[in-house]
């Protein structure tokens, strides 16, 4: 019933094929580089939190469910 969500986002890199689309976006070989993320109430819209990170971090200090 939580009206917070995490909006994670990655930059995505395959270093073999080039341009990425579709389904290869969420492939097992890809590069995926931690750019920032946003907090969001999903019941009206409000931004609660932004905040970038730098490639060095990662997500040292960003909370992030394991999926």
């Amino acid at each position: 019933n939580c009206p917070y969500r995490r909006v994670i986002i990655v930059e995505i890199r395959d270093d073999h094929q080039g341009t990425i689309s579709g389904l290869d976006v969420v492939g097992f070989n890809m590069n995926r580089i931690p750019v920032g993320f946003v907090d969001i109430n999903v019941q009206t819209g409000e931004i609660i939190n932004a905040k970038k990170v730098k490639k060095s971090t990662a997500w040292k200090d960003v909370p992030t469910p394991a999926i």
